[in-house]
């Protein structure tokens, strides 16, 4: 059986996130997602929010037919799969029924929220774009274009601290051994691997996928399920 679902309120994008916490999805078999990147992350910030969260992502198969600005998750499936990007190969991708494994990430904030992403963590020059070239949505993906290139002419840095654990630092990663991560208000173990940047930043891009837009093929060593960020930082 297919349950079609809507908004509710304003039909904003931003009323997925309420959609996925209180809808009663226990006769769904999965979730299909028809639009942008930002659709599926506010329905998973929906789902995370759930008492039985953890539950509703092992039970519900979930995917998405690209239909946004960037279709980043979308255009790393079909990659994967080594299919043409069109929103009809995802959706024929979907038909044949097949799941697997994808990473996810929690981020959280210094205020004590927390979210939960699949794509990219983008800070600075990339943030800068995605986020203040909204005021030129209208364009499409062009609008990232235009955008980067007036932050390139009026670049600016970012003072930070990042500390990070490299991969050759993680006993036996093809188990993925879990790395138990110390609280955002502590100092990193000085001892077991951490290394840290600190000064200016031009630009913070880590990645759990290749493609961060249809478009952009940032993270060619991404895979799905591998467990890592691989991390783009200009200084």
């Amino acid at each position: 059986n297919v349950i079609e679902g809507s908004l509710n309120g304003s039909g904003s994008v931003k009323d997925e996130e309420a959609e996925g916490k209180e809808r009663d999805i226990s006769e769904y078999d999965a979730l299909i997602a028809m639009g942008g990147d930002g659709i599926l992350w506010e329905m998973l910030q929906g789902i995370m929010s759930r008492s039985d969260g953890q539950e509703v992502l092992q039970k519900v198969a979930i995917g998405i037919v690209g239909c946004g600005t960037s279709n980043g998750l979308a255009k790393s499936i079909l990659h994967q799969s080594m299919a043409k990007y069109s929103p009809l190969e995802s959706t024929f991708l979907i038909c044949k029924g097949r799941t697997a494994h994808v990473d996810l990430s929690r981020y959280e904030t210094i205020c004590g929220r927390t979210y939960t992403g699949f794509l990219t963590f983008s800070w600075a020059f990339i943030a800068d774009v995605d986020i203040d070239s909204e005021c030129i949505r209208c364009l499409g993906s062009l609008r990232n274009d235009i955008w980067a290139a007036y932050r390139i002419i009026a670049n600016r840095s970012y003072k930070a601290k990042f500390s990070y654990l490299p991969q050759s630092a993680v006993e036996d990663t093809a188990t993925s051994k879990a790395v138990t991560l110390p609280p955002l208000g502590d100092p990193v173990p000085t001892s077991k691997g951490w290394k840290t940047i600190e000064g200016d930043f031009i630009l913070f891009w880590a990645s759990q996928v290749t493609h961060a837009a249809y478009n952009t093929f940032q993270s060619p060593l991404s895979q799905m399920q591998d467990g890592l960020f691989r991390i783009m930082v200009v200084r």
